[in-house]
């Protein structure tokens, strides 16, 4: 396996370590603030086409990154919709705290 693959594969195992805080708040806390399902669907989509090209060169750093990509993706979509109307305590203070803010500066 040459250097730029390995370099690839860190850059893959980045992106799995980057999505673990979304994927463990949104399924322990059942808080799906700030999410957007509409933007999720359409990385899902972009997904699952930057996945088909990524198998037509056979690239396996891509393929390993797009798949777990998609994956993750539809999971995060799936818990958000299924806790749509949920709020952990922590986001609910800090939309509180930026509600405030926001009608001070109106004054």
């Amino acid at each position: 396996m040459s250097a730029t693959t390995w370099v690839g594969f860190v850059g893959t195992a980045l992106v799995i370590i980057a999505y673990l805080p979304q994927l463990v708040h949104l399924i322990k806390e059942r808080c799906s603030w700030g999410i957007s399902l509409g933007a999720y669907a359409l990385w899902f989509v972009a997904g699952i086409l930057i996945f088909a090209h990524a198998l037509s060169l056979n690239d396996s750093v891509f393929i390993v990154l797009q798949g777990y990509n998609v994956a993750a993706t539809a999971i995060i979509a799936a818990f958000a919709k299924k806790y749509k109307q949920n709020i952990c305590i922590d986001h609910r203070r800090l939309a509180a705290t930026a509600g405030s803010q926001s009608h001070s500066q109106d004054a």
